[in-house]
């Protein structure tokens, strides 16, 4: 096991994000959504091609007698990538004809990084729907091959095996759907996202006072953790405390309970929504990391929540 000399050191917030990760959609399929009042039929179609940060197509009869809707979001940041899908459909009317469907459709991610990384894809799904519904489609197929790693009849959360992922694109396509045939309801929702796999285990150690909150993640960039405070009052001052062991002290504050854990061997001064990235390369592993943050508030000091960072 290594050791780190423990000094005391101050780091203005750098965010260092070496590796570039891409992650672009293209829907191969239009995605379309249908309704039926049992009389007039609604359609609405986003056409087929590269899609942009959010869309879909929706539709709704007079009334809301039927409606459909199938949307995609992309969700972006320097710790996950991820691709959104929600279809929802309704028929509120008995009329034999009637009907409610988001058409199924695919669409291709393509991703690739820089340099090679460790990474996996995570699968999150979850439904909504009326006793009796037909259970919509929610489909994940991992290089494109014709296998479909998670299917709709799978848990509501699948994580992915790692895999090496380097300058040569990988693609997934994604293919959902949904069909409602006579009165009820169905929502389907679903993100896959593609996330570092850097044998990193972050573990919550204590909870904060006074309601800021910091937010820590694994990182595609340098093996490493990015954190984040998220404060009450945007304008306040937090300093991120990161400590090779742990030494409890109560902090004098007009809130109750207010415990800070860390020992103080790396400070770093962060504004709310400000990101500070930590590398934790081969070369300073196994180490464990506790974080947590003191806020300046004008009352007086708070603390966010407390974090346990094992790096293997």
């Amino acid at each position: 096991m290594r050791t780190i000399p423990s000094v005391l050191c101050v780091l203005f917030a750098a965010p260092l994000f070496a590796q570039t990760v891409t992650f672009t959609a293209a829907a191969v399929t239009p995605i379309t959504a249908r309704a039926s009042d049992g009389t007039t039929l609604l359609v609405n179609t986003f056409a087929a091609g590269p899609l942009g940060a959010s869309g879909g197509a929706q539709v709704s009869q007079p009334g809301v007698a039927a409606s459909a809707s199938s949307t995609f979001r992309l969700d972006l940041s320097p710790y996950s990538l991820g691709f959104g899908w929600s279809q929802a459909t309704i028929v509120e009317t008995s009329a034999p004809a009637a009907f409610a469907e988001a058409s199924v459709a695919d669409v291709l991610l393509t991703v690739q990084a820089s340099s090679p990384i460790t990474v996996r894809f995570d699968v999150y799904r979850d439904v909504v729907a009326t006793a009796g519904a037909p259970t919509p489609i929610a489909r994940v197929d991992v290089d494109a091959d014709g296998t479909f790693e998670f299917v709709e009849t799978n848990l509501m959360y699948q994580p992915g095996a790692p895999f090496v992922l380097g300058p040569q694109p990988r693609q997934v396509l994604v293919r959902t759907g949904a069909l409602l045939s006579g009165p009820g309801s169905i929502l389907s929702t679903g993100r896959l996202l593609l996330v570092p796999d850097n044998n990193v285990q972050i573990g919550h150690l204590l909870s904060g006072c006074g309601g800021d909150q910091l937010q820590l993640v694994t990182t595609f960039a340098n093996d490493g953790i990015a954190m984040s405070p998220y404060l009450v009052e945007p304008t306040d001052l937090s300093v991120v405390v990161l400590g090779l062991g742990v030494q409890p002290l109560l902090v004098p504050s007009p809130f109750p309970a207010c415990i800070f854990a860390p020992s103080p061997d790396l400070l770093v001064p962060l504004f709310s929504y400000q990101i500070f990235a930590l590398p934790l390369p081969p070369a300073v592993r196994p180490v464990t990391v506790y974080a947590q943050a003191v806020v300046l508030r004008t009352v007086g000091l708070a603390t966010t929540n407390a974090f346990t960072v094992i790096a293997n």
